[in-house]
Parts: structure tokens; C-alpha cells; sequence
């Protein structure tokens, strides 16, 4: 039996919700999980968003440029993800892409972890609305929470 899509993104939510927090603090060296830390608290996430079969959650994370952090699960059934954005994520070591996109995942399916200083509403359920893929329920387009465009002269390509 294929499985439907639903069940694909409900596999996946699964694998995220039952990720040991814990680990995300063994996933790379102390100072890229404090960079990603700061990122998550400087609400770099951006966006969710599914593939057509459900079989990856891609997350978009804004820092200098943009990054795409893939979420997905593995041959034996387990969270797996990828930044397909920075190059620095290895089988062993997470960038802070990855980090980022943790902190922020596990805080909208469990909220009492990963606590945010300054809770924002409208953050959330924007994101909560690209994770679910509910087309009843279109993502907010972000407003007040837009990070600042650098200037064209200092942006790295």
C-alpha cells in the first residue's frame, strides 16, 4: 500500500515530535548551536512549506541570505535534515541552519519547549499554518517582522 500524502506529512511530523530535544545541543559544536540559538530567537524562520508528496518540509530561514533547511524522514523511519543552502552540514555536524530550524520546529509542536523571550502570535501561527499545508488556512505574509533588506552594495553573493 502507497501511503497518501497526509499520512507522509503526518510520518514526518511524527519523527519531528518524537526527536529528543536533548540532542539538538549534541548536533554540533557549542558555538554553531549558540549561533542557531540566536537565530531562532531572532525569529529567522520564515516560512514552511511541503513538497507536492508531502515527503519533505522545507524551511526557509533568513539571515544575510536566504537558507533552505529540508526536513524529511529517513530509511529507518527517523528525522532527517538537510541545508541545502550553506554547505556546512555534514553526516556528524549540523550548521546553524539546521539548529535554527529545530529549535523553531520543536517549539510549534510542543511549545513548552524552546520557550521564545518575546512570544509573537502572529509568528507562530504563520508558521504553524505552513507547517499543517492547510490551503484552508494561507500562511500570513510577514509585515512587521521582516528582517531589513541590506543595501545592495553589501550584500554577499
Amino acid at each position: 500500500m502507497i501511503p497518501t500524502t497526509d499520512q507522509r506529512q503526518q510520518t514526518i511530523l511524527n519523527a519531528l515530535t518524537a526527536f529528543p530535544p536533548g540532542r539538538i545541543y549534541l548536533m554540533a559544536s557549542k558555538e554553531t548551536v549558540a549561533r542557531g540559538f540566536r537565530l531562532y530567537h531572532g525569529k529567522s524562520v520564515v516560512s514552511f512549506g511541503w513538497n507536492t508528496s508531502r515527503s519533505c518540509l522545507t524551511a526557509k530561514i533568513r539571515e544575510t541570505r536566504t537558507s533552505a533547511v529540508n526536513l524529511f524522514v529517513n530509511k529507518e523511519g527517523n528525522a532527517a535534515f538537510s541545508c541545502s543552502s550553506c554547505g556546512e552540514s555534514t553526516e556528524t555536524s549540523m550548521c546553524v541552519h539546521v539548529i535554527c530550524t529545530l529549535l523553531t520546529v520543536k517549539n510549534l509542536l510542543q511549545p513548552e519547549l524552546f520557550r521564545q523571550a518575546k512570544p509573537d502570535a502572529d509568528y507562530r501561527e504563520m508558521l504553524l499554518a505552513g507547517i499543517s499545508g492547510d490551503p484552508e488556512k494561507p500562511a500570513k505574509r510577514r509585515t512587521t517582522l521582516e528582517k531589513p533588506e541590506r543595501p545592495a552594495s553589501s550584500i554577499s553573493r
